[in-house]
């Protein structure tokens, strides 16, 4: 359950960063800069961070010892991210 839990935390928070009308101000302060300008628009880019970030909330016990677990749920959620939001409709991307 807790997998899952994280699985669709990533996947939320990466299109909400990435799509979400309340975030757009987010992505026209990082799209100034060409890093964060293409940092912003990546899910696979923003889904390693974020499943970092929900990696330690999450399934902090999950995997042992720890770095193996920060890189682990890295690569999950940045693949989940990029999943999920390759099967999403072309007039959500462009948002």
């Amino acid at each position: 359950m807790q997998f899952l839990m994280f699985l669709f935390a990533v996947f939320g928070t990466v299109e909400i960063i990435i799509s979400g009308e309340p975030t757009k101000p987010l992505r026209g302060l990082f799209s100034k800069s060409k890093l964060g300008g293409t940092f912003i628009h990546c899910p696979l880019c923003l889904g390693f961070w974020v499943g970092i970030f929900w990696g330690y909330w999450i399934t902090k016990d999950m995997l042992s010892p720890w770095y193996i677990a920060v890189f682990a749920n890295g690569c999950m959620g940045s693949g989940i991210a990029y999943l999920l939001h390759s099967w999403l409709p072309p007039s959500l991307e462009e948002r």
